[in-house]
């Protein structure tokens, strides 16, 4: 069965799916493919940003910005894990992960994004992510991959979760 995405849908590298199962179906794209997409309020742009996981420990880059759709909202944070740190680097092709965007705060100073309850631990044994649309199934695998309720089904709240936030992404930290 193939994973279709909202993306195939628009950009047209897939027909409209007739009664595609709900769980293959994303409502979310990579920033870079909508073309009125920006972030509010002159915030910063976190993409190429170094990425600090919960024990301090440094594992890669911000490389993408995914989208919903419907709201314009980022939802997740694409991160490229160092390959120093990419224990299964000749196995496996991507080096990406999904991190819920409510679990990131950034620090200006230093152009980084700390994770909060992330290990490098958790993000090295996380589903990898290729260079494709992220289907509903992608989202569902990382969330239980790091202990997170599933997604709502009912469209309003799909994204209502703490962890969904935008609100942690622009708060500075306390330490």
């Amino acid at each position: 069965m193939r994973h279709v995405s909202i993306a195939d849908v628009v950009t047209g590298r897939f027909p409209l799916p007739g009664r595609e199962h709900p769980r293959l179906v994303s409502e979310l794209m990579q920033a870079r493919d909508l073309p009125r997409f920006a972030l509010a309020d002159a915030a910063p742009d976190v993409r190429g940003w170094h990425v600090i996981a919960a024990d301090r420990t440094s594992v890669g880059t911000v490389s993408r910005l995914i989208v919903e759709m419907r709201t314009g909202a980022v939802r997740y944070l694409m991160v490229t894990l160092d390959p120093r740190l990419e224990r299964r680097a000749r196995r496996v092709f991507a080096s990406s992960v999904l991190v819920p965007v409510g679990l990131a705060r950034r620090v200006d100073d230093l152009c980084t994004v700390l994770l909060d309850h992330i290990t490098r631990d958790m993000l090295q044994s996380a589903p990898r992510i290729p260079d494709r649309p992220i289907t509903r199934l992608d989202e569902e695998i990382t969330l239980e991959h790091f202990g997170l309720p599933a997604l709502d089904s009912h469209p309003d709240s799909v994204y209502a979760a703490e962890h969904f936030s935008l609100s942690a992404l622009f708060k500075r930290p306390t330490e």
